[in-house]
């Protein structure tokens, strides 16, 4: 008699590849959803620029920057684009005197480390307007693949992942350090993806203006 055990996924243990492709995307929608209920709202999007991004969110406000964050730290290399992502000081972010409604990080944070990391975030929670939206991914315990994501946009839920072969070291920053990192902010939805993925959704706290 043989016995077979259903090989199941837990923190800690490897987490395989993140396959390019069409996955879906819940914190996308509770994004959208938001918009087209408070429409009007500035939308600053740090990842990497694509006309699918910029199509889609323009159609929910006229004030929308595109900033694309992964494009600054490219460094040309003798095989290809090195991922050198440096200090979060580095990184410039607009200085303008309203606020954002709605920011977009993606999985931005993971390539920092843990104390250019919280830096950052504090800038991005400085830039959000009280009762705003940001949308960002990060890992479990379980690293996610060594290379940055490129999010486009597909569909109201769900997003095209394009993989970078940008040789960076895995990213390891678990949803709870960004949480503690973005203390003024309470989690509205936590999603699970595949492969040892999270996306959530944060909201800063006090009313909005």
């Amino acid at each position: 008699m043989f016995w077979s055990r259903k090989k199941r996924f837990r923190r800690g243990q490897e987490a395989g590849s993140l396959s390019s492709g069409i996955h879906h995307s819940p914190g996308l929608e509770l994004i959208l959803d938001t918009l087209e209920r408070d429409g009007g709202r500035a939308v600053l999007d740090l990842g990497p620029s694509s006309k699918e991004n910029l199509e889609a969110f323009s159609e929910y406000t006229d004030d929308l920057l595109i900033q694309d964050c992964f494009h600054r730290v490219g460094v040309n290399g003798q095989r290809g684009d090195i991922f050198d992502f440096g200090e979060a000081a580095d990184v410039e972010l607009p200085e303008r005197s309203e606020a954002f409604g709605v920011i977009l990080v993606w999985d931005l944070l993971h390539y920092f480390s843990d104390v250019e990391a919280a830096r950052f975030a504090a800038r991005i929670e400085n830039r959000l307007a009280p009762g705003g939206v940001v949308l960002m991914h990060a890992s479990t315990v379980v690293p996610i693949p060594p290379s940055p994501i490129h999010f486009r946009y597909a569909s109201r839920n769900s997003l095209d992942y394009g993989l970078d072969d940008g040789r960076v070291p895995s990213p390891t920053l678990p949803i709870r350090k960004v949480e503690k990192m973005l203390s003024g902010c309470k989690p509205l939805r936590v999603f699970q993806l595949r492969n040892g993925l999270q996306e959530f959704v944060l909201q800063r706290l006090g009313e909005e203006s």
